[in-house]
Formats: structure tokens, C-alpha cells, sequence
């Protein structure tokens, strides 16, 4: 096993790293109870971690952070890879989470967050070659929290910077209270474009669950590359590593039974799609389309409203729209949850201006473009 480990104080963590991916599957056990005592995150659990760095990190340089209590157990962790990169121009040696666009949600393991944080960043702080710790889509009540507040402790330049809030549904008891919620409007435009749908062929609404659902993945993922998406160049069948990764999380979900694949199909073929992971009573929604050549009978809407009474029907407490806040995710939802990336840098005349050139002087310039073009830009919170 590839570790390094630096001597703790006494009555702190031990923490260890580990460098490859090998070992890092040897924890799969440990690694998930931690997950399961720390906050339940489907997106933080041994599986999908690993099958994110197999799909987006095979050649990143993993510095996987762990702490272990007095008694051996693993009480913490925190993934990270060593990278370089730029900030405002500026190059820098990085420690960056190990998620992107399509870990949908990122955090601190940890049983004593508070203790966690101090461990790792005083773990940190003894090794001179990094100058950035960048941690993305922290969710604002999440573990990462205790990382600024250490960070803070410890004197070291921080600070938040708000990326998104992905908006939730909390479902109700019954339809007719979810009848209630949803606007007048909203009702009669799914009832009015699910019947003009029908007027044009036979409607069918279905949900997959098991390994045979890929091939109809894959007629979905046409969907998605026959629209704007695959105009833009962001469909999945544009990116290979993605599409790998999709197919393959829909197999190993289908296997731990977290997998709904949501079709709306006129004659048999589909028109509509919703494909995420059900766990601990939330549907997480990952990616979505519709084709488009039948947008005026809103085919995509007509299916939101079939999937959530599908949830509701199965018992779920929640339906999550990962990602952005975009407006049709807002007609449903009933609260949203915030995400911010947290930067903490060493503590060095280089460090204090890079900190200051992105929570000071950046926001100084942004908002100033921002009057200029008439809107507003997100806030950044320093420490």
C-alpha cells in the first residue's frame, strides 16, 4: 500500500495518504461506514468515487487524505489530486477535490469534522509543495465547513466562493397536497400538453432499474446529442470519458439498486428522458433531455410531472435537481441547496496575494463589470 505518513500530536488523527488507486480500493469497506456515519452522501461512497477516478483521473496523482482515530478506525477522509494550475493568471501548485462537473457533490468525511479539519490542514501545512487547496460543490451544510473555520484557526488565507444552489423538491404525503403546491398554471399545462402528446400517437411512461436499460441509455444519450446540448458540444456521446462514465454508473447502480432510468416514449420511441440514482429516500436527477422537434408540446415537462408522482408513489422523501438553478427546476422545487468551492492557501506572501487577488480585488472588477452589463455576479465570501 502506497502511503506516507507524518507523526501527529498527541490526541490528534493519525493521518496517512494514499497515492493510488489500488489501495484506495483495499477501503471499500471502512471507507462506506465512514460514509454511512458521517452523512449518507450516495455521491461520497467508496463505489462511485471509484469509478470517477477510473473514468476522469487514471493519470492524476491521488493524494488521498485519511485519519485514524486512537483505536485504528478510520475516522476521516478527504480525496484530493495534486495538480497545477492558474488563479487569475497566477500558476499554482494545487490540491484539488477529486470531482468535476459530474460528481454532482463533494464534502469532508468525517465522525469530529472539527477534529478532522485541524488534523488535515496541520498534516497539510508541514509539506511546502502545494500552494492552493481548492475544494469544489461543498454543499453549505456540509462537513467542509470546519475546513474554513481550521483554516481561520490556523491564520491561514481562505475563503468561500458561492458556485450554485441545485433545488429541491421535499415531496408530499399525497398527490392532492402536491396539487396544491404547484401553481394553477403549472397543472393546466401538463394536463393541456399531455393531451395533445396523446393526440399525436399512443404515450407510455415507463421506469428501468436493471442492466437492460443501457441500450435504451444509449437511445437516450441521442436524444440529448440530437439537441442543444450536442449543438454546444457538451452531449455525453461528444465525450468519451463521460459517456464511459454514465454507462457504466447505470450498471453498477442497476446493481445496488439506485438506478431509474424515467422514459416517455410516443409509439415506442423515446421523447423524453430522466436518468438518476435513488438513495436514502432521494431521487438524485443526473441528466435529462427531450426532442426537441416536439418542444411546443413540452414533452420534458410532461414527464417531470410523471416522475414525481412515480416518487411519491414509491415512498421517496425528496427529489434533487443536481446542478444549476435554471427555471424549470425552480416551478418545482420547494427549496434549494447551496454549493461553494472553498480555497485555503499557505501562508506566505504569495499565498496572502493570491487570496487577496480573489476575494478582494476580483470581486472589485466583477461587480463593476457586472453594473456595466446591467446584472449581477455571485458573491464571494472571504475568511
Amino acid at each position: 500500500m502506497s502511503v506516507r505518513a507524518l507523526p501527529a500530536p498527541a490526541g490528534e488523527l493519525e493521518v496517512t495518504e494514499l497515492h493510488d488507486a489500488a489501495s484506495f480500493d483495499e477501503l471499500a469497506e471502512e471507507w462506506n461506514a465512514l460514509v454511512d456515519r458521517s452523512s449518507g452522501e450516495l455521491f461520497l461512497r467508496h463505489e462511485f468515487l471509484g469509478l470517477w477516478l477510473r473514468s476522469f483521473a487514471r493519470s492524476a496523482e491521488l493524494r488521498i487524505l485519511l485519519g485514524r482515530d486512537a483505536d485504528g478506525r478510520l475516522a476521516a477522509a478527504l480525496p484530493l489530486l495534486v495538480g497545477r494550475g492558474r488563479l487569475h493568471g497566477v500558476p499554482v501548485r494545487e490540491l484539488v477535490a477529486a470531482a468535476n462537473v459530474h460528481s454532482c457533490r463533494f464534502d469532508l468525511l468525517a465522525d469530529d469534522p472539527d477534529r478532522a479539519a485541524a488534523a488535515f490542514l496541520a498534516h497539510l501545512a508541514r509539506d511546502p509543495g502545494w500552494d492552493l487547496l481548492r475544494l469544489i460543490d461543498l454543499p453549505g451544510n456540509g462537513h467542509a465547513a470546519s475546513v474554513l473555520d481550521a483554516a481561520r484557526a490556523a491564520s491561514l488565507p481562505a475563503g468561500l466562493w458561492r458556485s450554485h444552489g441545485s433545488p429541491v423538491l421535499d415531496l408530499p404525503a399525497s398527490e392532492e397536497e402536491l396539487d396544491r403546491r404547484l401553481s394553477s398554471q403549472l397543472r393546466a399545462t401538463v394536463r393541456r400538453r399531455r393531451r395533445r402528446l396523446a393526440e399525436l400517437g399512443e404515450l407510455t411512461f415507463g421506469r428501468r432499474d436493471r442492466d437492460e436499460s443501457l441500450e435504451e441509455l444509449r437511445d437516450c444519450f441521442e436524444l440529448e446529442r440530437n439537441g442543444w446540448k450536442g449543438r454546444d458540444g457538451t452531449a455525453c456521446f461528444q465525450d468519451r470519458e463521460a459517456l464511459d462514465f454514465y454507462l457504466r454508473l447505470a450498471s453498477l447502480a442497476a446493481r445496488r439498486g439506485w438506478l431509474a432510468l424515467y422514459l416517455l416514449r410516443l409509439d415506442g420511441k423515446p421523447i423524453a428522458f430522466q436518468y438518476g440514482l435513488v438513495h436514502g429516500g432521494v431521487f438524485n436527477l443526473l441528466k435529462l433531455s427531450f426532442d426537441e422537434r416536439l418542444a411546443k408540446w413540452s414533452p420534458g415537462l410532461v414527464l417531470q410531472d410523471e416522475v414525481v408522482r412515480d416518487c411519491m408513489a414509491r415512498g421517496l422523501r425528496r427529489c434533487a435537481y443536481l446542478g444549476g438553478d435554471e427555471p424549470w427546476k425552480r416551478r418545482w422545487a420547494s427549496g434549494a441547496v447551496e454549493h461553494f468551492w472553498l480555497f485555503v492557501f499557505r501562508d506566505d506572501l504569495r499565498g496572502r496575494l493570491l487570496r487577496r487577488a480573489k476575494f478582494d480585488w476580483a470581486p472589485v472588477v466583477k461587480r463593476g463589470l457586472g453594473r456595466l452589463r446591467g446584472h449581477r455576479t455571485p458573491g464571494d465570501v472571504p475568511a
